[in-house]
C-alpha cells in the first residue's frame, strides 16, 4: 500500500504545479501579447462599360426641354437635313431653261383667220448668266421661242433679264420676274409679217441638289407691235413649265 500511495501523492502534486510551469513557458515565448492579424484583399472595384450611344436618347438640351426622344431633332432621321442639302442654295451662275406650254390672244383684232385669233402652243428656250456668279440676283442671257397653230408660225429671239429673289433663306426657292425685248417673225400660207416685241412676267423656280431647275411660268404678257393686218399692237399671254439646269 505504500508504494501506490506515494504514486497518488505524487501525480496529485504533478497536477497542481503543471499550470504555473506551462504558463512560465508560455512567458518565456512572450505568446498571445501581440494580436495574430490577417490581410484580407479588398474587393476589386468593377467599373460597368460606358454604354453605346443608342439612337433616340434624348440630349441635354431635349431633357432640358421636356422631348421625349422620337421628338428630339437632334436624334432625328436626318429627313430635315436631306431636304436642306437636296434645296441648298445655288453655287452655279448659268443656267439654261425649256419650257412649253398654250399662248392665249387677248387684245387681237385681226381681220384675218390668222393664229393671233385663236390658242396656240409655245416652246421656249431661255439661256442666262447671273452676274453674282451664284444662282440668285439679276441675271442676262438670251431667249428663243416659237409658237404654232397649224400652218401659222412664230419665231421670236430676243435679249432677256431676270432677277432671281430667293424666298426662304435655306432654300433655292426663287419667285423670278423677267422682261425681254427682241424681234418676232410671223407667217403662214398667205403672209409674212415683222414685229417688234416687248415681254413681261413672273416665274417660280426650285433648284435641286444645285444642279436641276424646275420652274413655273403662270404670267408672261407679250407686246408686238407691227403692222399686220393694219395692227399696230397686239397682245398674247401665256403660261409653261419645264426645267433646266446649271452650270
Amino acid at each position: 500500500m505504500a508504494p501506490m500511495r506515494t504514486a497518488f501523492v505524487a501525480g496529485a502534486f504533478a497536477t497542481l504545479i503543471a499550470p504555473s510551469a506551462f504558463a512560465s513557458d508560455l512567458d518565456g515565448l512572450d505568446v498571445g501579447r501581440e494580436p495574430l492579424t490577417f490581410a484580407v484583399a479588398a474587393p476589386e472595384e468593377v467599373v460597368a462599360d460606358a454604354p453605346a450611344e443608342v439612337k433616340g436618347t434624348p440630349t441635354p438640351d431635349a431633357e432640358a426641354e421636356g422631348l421625349p426622344p422620337h421628338l428630339d431633332a437632334s436624334r432625328s432621321s436626318g429627313g430635315s437635313a436631306d431636304a436642306e442639302e437636296l434645296l441648298r442654295p445655288g453655287t452655279r451662275p448659268m443656267f439654261f431653261n425649256i419650257a412649253f406650254g398654250p399662248v392665249f390672244f387677248a387684245l387681237n383684232r385681226s381681220n384675218r383667220n390668222t393664229g393671233f385669233n385663236r390658242s396656240r402652243g409655245k416652246l421656249a428656250f431661255d439661256f442666262g448668266y447671273h452676274f453674282s456668279g451664284e444662282f440668285d440676283g439679276p441675271a442676262i442671257g438670251a431667249t428663243i421661242e416659237q409658237t404654232i397653230d397649224g400652218d401659222f408660225y412664230t419665231f421670236h429671239p430676243g435679249f432677256k433679264f431676270w432677277w432671281d429673289i430667293q424666298v426662304v433663306e435655306e432654300y433655292e426657292i426663287d419667285v423670278t420676274p423677267f422682261a425681254d425685248v427682241g424681234y418676232m417673225l410671223l407667217t403662214d400660207d398667205n403672209f409674212t409679217e415683222h414685229a417688234f416685241v416687248f415681254a413681261f412676267g413672273v416665274e417660280g423656280r426650285v433648284l435641286l441638289d444645285d444642279r436641276w431647275v424646275l420652274l413655273f411660268r403662270p404670267i408672261h404678257v407679250q407686246n408686238l407691235l407691227t403692222s399686220i393686218n393694219n395692227n399696230t399692237f397686239l397682245l398674247n399671254f401665256s403660261v409653261l413649265i419645264g426645267g433646266g439646269v446649271t452650270f
